[in-house]
């Protein structure tokens, strides 16, 4: 109960997941930035939710997000 109390007043949106890729962890932070209705159990899912940009400004790909990369096996 502390640690979820700690997790939900943190502003950042935090996750945590397991080595296939289901979440663990999903703080109320987060959550407010989905889509309404939108409760993902895969990591994946929230990677292909959020539009995430290399630091040029050009957009980055699912296939290069270091977590996809982990989730298939990359070290």
């Amino acid at each position: 109960n502390f640690l979820k109390a700690m997790l939900d007043n943190i502003q950042d949106g935090i996750i945590a997941c397991d080595a296939k890729g289901k979440l663990t962890v999903f703080n109320t932070t987060l959550q407010k930035n989905l889509k309404p209705n939108l409760y993902p159990k895969y990591a994946i899912e929230l990677m292909e939710h959020f539009s995430l940009h290399h630091m040029d400004g050009t957009l980055l790909k699912v296939e290069e997000l270091p977590l996809k990369r982990a989730l298939e096996g990359e070290q």
